[in-house]
């Protein structure tokens, strides 16, 4: 009998040993992930992951890292975070999936040790696919776009309504997108980087398409001079077009 209890004792402790150790979330610590686009990605561009950590906690610094998985092994994805207390900061990491990526995993991290942490799920789309990204006040309105035919493309190109906050602030997180269409939104709200990866990927071969009528001057408002392609220096309500009328 001493001897079966033995082994019983042993037994449990291998299997302790063997067992993985979860990570341990930290009181006053709070970790939100989102991918950007939905979390659709196209193998070899980069797929923003935007995350917002709130410390209601004492202060820290750690560092917040995205891992992705794939065939050859693990990449890591970092920023450091520094977390005053009671503070709520938004940062964004840069990652680069492959395509058997399916998750990508967030851990918030202090000298090796997990903090806390959260997996989004990201999928990745043919790299032949049309991907417009449409930020305008009336998104839905544009949705036949994607209905259209487009010539030497077996599909119909996939839309993907953003906000101005989902804007990459880096050129190469907007690579997704074969177009991208401003229609009638503030773009005075972009910060600096935003307007420069903007610029940054219109000179790489985006297509940006700007929207006009009576929003046209807020969607010029925040954009780089190289960017406009007129100066709005004033608007005025006609109540007919007739040369228009005539045309059509």
């Amino acid at each position: 009998m001493r001897k079966h209890i033995i082994a019983l004792i042993l037994f449990c402790l291998l299997a302790l040993l063997g067992a993985p150790v979860s990570a341990q979330t930290v009181d006053g610590l709070t970790l939100t992930a989102e991918p950007a686009f939905g979390g659709q990605f196209k193998y070899g561009h980069w797929l923003p992951i935007f995350v917002t950590v709130e410390n209601n906690g004492a202060d820290l610094n750690a560092e917040l890292r995205a891992r992705v998985t794939g065939q050859t092994g693990q990449l890591n994805f970092t920023v450091p975070a520094e977390l005053p207390a009671g503070s709520r900061k938004r940062f964004t990491l840069y990652t680069l999936p492959n395509n058997f990526s399916r998750t990508v995993k967030v851990d918030l991290v202090r000298e090796e040790e997990t903090l806390t942490s959260q997996t989004v799920d990201i999928a990745s789309a043919p790299n032949n696919r049309y991907f417009i990204g449409v930020v305008a006040e009336n998104a839905p309105n544009l949705s036949l776009l994607s209905s259209m035919d487009l010539p030497g493309r077996p599909d119909s190109p996939e839309v993907l309504n953003i906000s101005l906050a989902e804007t990459p602030d880096r050129a190469e997180g907007l690579t997704l997108f074969d177009t991208i269409i401003l229609n009638a939104v503030d773009t005075g709200q972009l910060s600096p980087d935003q307007q420069a990866a903007l610029e940054q990927w219109v000179v790489g071969g985006g297509r940006l398409v700007l929207g006009g009528g009576g929003g046209a001057a807020l969607t010029l408002a925040g954009l780089p001079a190289d960017l406009q392609p007129v100066t709005v220096t004033g608007q005025q309500e006609l109540p007919a077009l007739p040369a228009l009328e005539t045309y059509t």
